[in-house]
């Protein structure tokens, strides 16, 4: 994360079996194309240690043609670090690196927007 400092920080959790990820993961690839830079990154984390293997990930990630970071979880113990207990599962992270907001479920592109950006 103090590669991030200075900025505010999406991270989203999902795994690729799971529809409401899959709708999310589009969410943010939309807004890293139009939004990430400066101010903003979007960064994922696969919950690797729930899927059949780290290639059919990484698989996925190509043919979804995700555009931002894609790390993976392979032990589960980001997700343990993090207190997750479903996907999707959205933390914003602010500047100074302190969780602000944390969202199980399924967040739309509108109030994403409206979140991040203060667009009504």
């Amino acid at each position: 994360m103090s590669d991030y400092e200075g900025k505010r920080v999406v991270i989203y959790f999902w795994v690729s079996w799971c529809p409401s990820c899959q709708t999310g993961l589009g969410y943010m690839n939309d807004f890293h194309n139009s939004y990430s830079g400066d101010e903003i990154e979007i960064i994922s984390i696969n919950l690797t240690n729930q899927e059949r293997t780290p290639t059919e990930v990484m698989e996925f990630v190509k043919d979804e043609g995700l555009v931002f970071p894609v790390l993976l979880d392979e032990t589960g113990q980001v997700a343990k670090d993090y207190q997750l207990y479903g996907t999707p599962t959205i933390y914003i992270i602010n500047e100074r690196g302190i969780i602000e907001e944390r969202i199980v479920g399924l967040l739309h592109k509108e109030p994403l927007e409206r979140l991040l950006l203060g667009k009504n």
